[in-house]
């Protein structure tokens, strides 16, 4: 089981972006500085470099994206009190870090990660403190448009994708009829079609109700490009657009993104994560490409250490 947590939310203390550890001279200016990517790239990685260091010296395990930092921590759901207070101790440091940095962190949320059983075996822990605060369990979080929520069954986030993609087909429908063939499939990818991709691979041990949801938005969606009755069969529809399901879809991304994974070990965070099965016996399928699956465990995730630049952004 995990414990996820979403954290702070950042803002600058000073008009001074720090480069590791030094400042920048001060620049007085006759206007303000818009939002935008002001620092770029390859300062704002400078910038944020330290604090991975920081954070593995205390046994955390993280992830970086953007103005976006994910603490994760795995935990036995039977004894999590060392787990806690080692994840309360990096999230403090990481607080302190920020502060010495001229950032200033200002929100958190918290949520446990885990099967029903593991969740259950966990619910008398409703509080949990993340950098100085009495933070409340919750049941689901946003991170990164990702709604989040402790059985990862992902219910919510599905609701929300079809609920804005039927919007985006209902506009679709009332100008239908003005567009070509090929405009209508352009517009129906780049403004629909790409909501049930975005982050998909995480849906790929979701139930079918779930799956269902975004079924039913993408027939919605072929249905008004081919210009047919809301009976239409969509399998035929689907086919005839060379749309792949939503299942097929993800199943496709996932084993795509596996393959490349084994093929070039690269990116590390994901090659880490996958390891070749190892049969205990000789089998036939001893020599298939297959992937062992990883066991059970009660996890804390603290999510979205956010280090945004309100004057001076990366993103």
């Amino acid at each position: 089981m995990y414990l996820l947590a979403v954290s702070s939310r950042c803002s600058v203390l000073s008009a001074q972006p720090p480069v590791r550890y030094a400042l920048t001279s001060a620049i007085v200016g006759d206007c303000g500085v818009p939002q935008g990517s002001v620092v770029g790239l390859l300062l704002f990685t400078a910038d944020v470099s330290p604090l991975t260091e920081l954070i593995e010296s205390y046994g955390v395990s993280y992830h970086q994206s953007a103005d976006n930092t994910q603490l994760l921590v795995s935990m036995d759901s039977s004894d999590s009190t060392a787990a806690i207070e080692r994840l309360a101790h990096c999230s403090a440091a990481v607080r302190l870090w920020f502060l010495q940095n001229g950032l200033n962190a200002d929100k958190s949320e918290v949520v446990f990660l885990g099967t029903a059983t593991q969740l259950r075996s966990a619910a008398n822990i409703t509080t949990v403190d993340i950098t100085g605060s009495t933070l409340s369990v919750a049941s689901q979080l946003k991170s990164l448009g990702m709604t989040i929520d402790s059985n990862l069954r992902f219910d919510c986030h599905a609701r929300n994708v079809a609920k804005a993609c039927n919007f985006h087909t209902r506009a679709l429908r009332h100008v239908r009829s003005l567009l070509t063939d090929d405009d209508a499939q352009t517009v129906a990818c780049s403004i629909v079609a790409f909501r049930l991709d975005y982050c998909n691979a995480m849906l790929c041990i979701a139930p079918a109700t779930t799956f269902d949801k975004l079924q039913r938005a993408q027939n919605n969606l072929a249905r008004v490009v081919c210009q047919c009755r809301g009976r239409t069969d969509a399998r035929l529809l689907l086919r005839s657009l060379h749309w792949l399901p939503v299942r097929q879809r993800i199943v496709y991304k996932v084993a795509l993104l596996t393959h490349k994974v084994q093929a070039t070990a690269t990116p590390v965070y994901l090659s880490d994560l996958v390891q070749t099965h190892v049969p205990t016996r000789a089998l036939h399928s001893s020599d298939a490409p297959l992937q062992s699956r990883p066991s059970g465990t009660l996890y804390l995730l603290i999510l979205d250490c956010a280090t945004a630049f309100p004057h001076s952004s990366a993103t």
